[in-house]
C-alpha cells in the first residue's frame, strides 16, 4: 500500500516540460512550434518561440521546407517534390530544367542544384517558364523592356526637363536621362517616356516641359525596380518673359478648356469672368450680367488615364494669360511604388489671374477661370502610401470680377476663388475649384439693369483624375492620407 501512495506522491510531483515536444504537441502558448528534427532550435523535439516574416522559408527538414505563416507567429512544414534547397527552400526545378511555378523562376543545373531564383510578384506565364510582366497603360510595353538597363535615378531636390532630359541637383545617378516622346493618341497628350532601373525622389522636384509651348508632354517614368517618393514631387509650370507654359501634360486647346472671359470698356464697363477648365467633371461656368455666363469646359471622360493627359486651362483674354491645368503624370513600376511619409504629390491645376487684355493704355479686365487638376496614374504590383502623404489634383480658383486671384491649392486645402474689392452689387467673386470636397465652382451672376459697371469672375476649375492600378485592385495607405479627388482603381494588365 505504501508503495502505491509514494508512487502516487511522485506522479503529483512531476510536471510537463514546456519545452518539449515528445508527444508532438507544445503546451506553452509562447513556444507553439514543435521542432521535431531539431532544423530551427538545433535541439530535436524541442517547442520553440516564433516570430519570422509572413510566408518567409526558414530552414530545410530533410525533403521539407520549414516556412513562416501568414501572421508571422507560427511554422508550417511543406514538403517538396524536387527536394529542398537550403538557401530558397523548396526546388521548383529538376536537374536541367528551368521552371516557373508558385509563383517563382528556377534554374537548376545538371545536379539538380538551383543556379537562379526569381520571385514573380504577377505570377508565372501560362506556357512559358518565365514570370507575367506587367503592361504599362498608354501602350508603353517596349519601353518598360528597356528599363531593366536603364540608370538608377537618385535626385535629392532640382528639376528634371522633358523632354530635354536635362536634370538638376543629383544625390545620384546620370547627369541626364534618355527622354523618348511619344505622340500624342486623340484626347490625351504627348508623353516622354522616361526608363528606368529604379527611381528614388527625396527633398522638392519638380518636373518642366522646356518644349516653349503649349503641347508640353506628360511624364512617364518606367521603371525596372523600386519607385520611392520622400519628398516633393510637383508637375511645374515653365516660364519665359512674356507668359507661362502649361505644367508637363496640361492642356491649353480645346472643348475642355473655359469659355474665354468678355469685356467692354467705352461709355460703359461690363467685364464677366471665363469658364474654369475641365477635368473630371464639367469646369465651373463664370458669372453673367450684360454678357451670358462663359462656360466651363467640358469633363474628360477616362478615369483610367487612357490617353494620359492633365486638367484644361481656364478661358483667358487677349493677352493669353490664363489659369493653366495641371499636369499629368504616369509611374509604373514591375516591383513596387512607395510615397512615404509626409511625402506630396502635386498635380494641382493654377488660379486665374486678371489677363491685362491687348496691351491698350487703359486697364482691361479679363478676369480668367481656374485651370482643371491634372492626371496621376501610379501602377505596379504593391502601391503603398505612408502616413501623412498627400497626393493632390485640386482645380484652381476663378479670378473675381475686378482682377483679383484666388488662392492656390495647396496642400489639404483647396483653392479658394478671388476676392471683390467692389460692392457686392457691382462685383461677384471667383468660384472656387474643384477638390475632394466638391467640384469647381461657378462663379456668382448679376442681374443686370442700367447699372454702368459690372464686374462677374471666372469659374473654378475642376478636379482632376488620380488612377491606382496593382494586382490586386487595391492599394495600401494609412489612415491619415490625403487624397483629392479619390482616386479610381483597377488592376494592372499583364503579358
Amino acid at each position: 500500500m505504501w508503495r502505491v501512495g509514494f508512487c502516487l506522491f511522485l506522479l503529483s510531483c512531476t510536471k510537463p516540460n514546456p519545452n518539449n515536444c515528445e508527444s508532438g504537441v507544445c503546451s506553452d502558448p509562447a513556444l507553439p512550434y514543435c521542432d521535431v528534427s531539431g532544423a530551427i532550435s538545433g535541439t530535436p523535439k524541442t517547442c520553440v518561440a516564433v516570430s519570422c516574416t509572413a510566408n518567409a522559408f526558414e530552414a530545410c527538414d530533410g525533403n521539407s521546407a520549414v516556412v513562416c505563416n501568414a501572421s508571422g507567429d507560427n511554422y508550417s512544414s511543406q514538403q517538396c517534390t524536387n527536394g529542398c534547397d537550403p538557401t530558397i527552400g523548396c526546388r521548383v526545378c529538376a536537374a536541367g530544367e528551368t521552371v516557373c511555378a508558385n509563383g517563382e523562376v528556377q534554374t537548376c543545373d545538371a545536379t539538380g542544384a538551383v543556379t537562379s531564383s526569381t520571385k514573380c510578384p504577377l505570377g508565372c506565364f501560362e506556357d512559358q517558364p518565365r514570370c507575367r510582366d506587367i503592361d504599362p497603360s498608354n501602350g508603353l510595353a517596349q519601353y518598360m523592356d528597356m528599363a531593366t538597363a536603364g540608370p538608377d535615378l537618385v535626385m535629392s531636390g532640382g528639376q528634371l526637363n522633358v523632354p530635354s532630359g536635362k536634370v538638376g541637383t543629383l544625390s545620384g545617378g546620370p547627369a541626364n536621362v534618355a527622354v523618348f516622346t511619344v505622340a500624342a493618341t486623340s484626347g490625351g497628350a504627348p508623353m516622354a517616356v522616361i526608363p528606368l532601373h529604379s527611381l528614388m525622389l527625396s527633398g522638392s522636384v519638380q518636373l518642366v516641359s522646356d518644349t516653349g509651348d503649349d503641347a508640353a508632354p506628360a511624364v512617364v517614368f518606367v521603371v525596372a525596380g523600386k519607385v520611392e517618393i520622400n519628398g516633393t514631387l510637383r508637375l511645374a509650370p515653365g516660364a519665359d518673359d512674356t507668359t507661362d507654359y502649361p505644367p508637363p501634360g496640361a492642356i491649353s486647346a480645346g472643348d475642355c478648356v473655359g469659355a474665354p472671359p468678355k469685356a467692354q470698356l467705352d461709355q460703359d464697363a461690363y467685364f464677366a469672368g471665363g469658364g474654369g477648365g475641365g477635368g473630371a467633371t464639367v469646369g465651373g461656368a463664370g458669372g453673367a450680367q450684360y454678357f451670358p455666363a462663359s462656360a466651363g469646359g467640358v469633363a474628360f471622360v477616362h478615369p483610367d488615364l487612357q490617353p494620359l493627359r492633365g486638367g484644361c486651362a481656364g478661358g483667358t483674354g487677349n493677352g493669353g494669360y490664363r489659369g493653366l491645368g495641371g499636369g499629368a503624370l504616369q509611374i509604373t513600376s514591375r516591383t513596387e511604388i512607395y510615397v512615404g511619409a509626409n511625402a506630396i504629390i502635386d498635380a494641382n491645376g493654377l488660379s486665374g489671374i486678371s489677363d491685362p487684355g491687348d496691351g491698350t493704355p487703359f486697364t482691361q479686365l479679363y478676369p480668367t477661370g481656374g485651370g482643371a487638376g491634372g492626371g496621376v496614374l501610379m501602377e505596379a504590383p504593391v502601391v503603398s502610401l505612408d502616413s501623412g502623404s498627400l497626393i493632390v489634383a485640386n482645380g484652381g480658383a476663378g479670378a473675381s470680377g475686378d482682377g483679383h486671384v484666388g488662392t492656390s491649392p495647396s496642400g489639404r486645402t483647396p483653392a479658394h476663388g478671388g476676392v471683390c474689392a467692389e460692392p457686392a452689387a457691382l462685383c461677384t467673386n471667383g468660384g472656387d475649384g474643384g477638390s475632394v470636397d466638391g467640384p469647381g465652382r461657378t462663379a456668382a451672376s448679376i442681374t443686370y439693369t442700367t447699372q454702368k459697371e459690372l464686374y462677374t469672375g471666372g469659374g473654378g476649375g475642376a478636379v482632376g483624375i488620380i488612377r491606382i492600378n496593382t494586382a490586386t485592385a487595391t492599394f495600401v495607405q494609412a489612415s491619415d492620407v490625403y487624397l483629392s479627388p479619390m482616386p479610381s482603381t483597377g488592376s494592372i494588365k499583364t503579358r
